[in-house]
């Protein structure tokens, strides 16, 4: 059987020129006898974003998707999104999570949400 994990990552960044990488180190703990599966997928809550080149990386591998993507209606309103995290990617231990600024806006990472589902090996 199947069951599904966490990990809620306190962030509370702003990138901007001088400031236009965040990396983060977050564990993943898996239960006796079990291993990862399946994909996951990570929340991210930002604001003030405005332009839709910024990436998310973790452990050396970009996400797919709009990773920080546009708020509706050029809000700067906070918005949290969702983008899938392919199988694989993540792995027990130590995980390395970048984002990282790739235009002219200056925006605003809050808290982010990594999850997870793991299975007996």
């Amino acid at each position: 059987m199947s069951r599904g994990d966490f990990n809620y990552i306190p962030v509370n960044q702003t990138l901007n020129a001088n400031n236009p990488v965040v990396e983060i180190d977050f564990p993943i703990v898996v239960g006796d006898g079990r291993t990862i599966s399946d994909d996951g997928y990570l929340l991210i809550t930002v604001r003030s974003v405005d332009a839709q080149s910024h990436r998310i990386r973790i452990n050396n591998r970009e996400l797919g998707g709009f990773d920080v993507p546009l708020p509706p209606d050029n809000s700067d309103a906070w918005f949290t999104y969702m983008d899938r995290i392919e199988p694989g990617v993540l792995r027990p231990g130590i995980n390395e999570l970048q984002i990282r600024r790739i235009g002219d806006d200056n925006f605003v990472v809050r808290d982010m949400v990594i999850h997870w589902r793991e299975r007996p090996s």
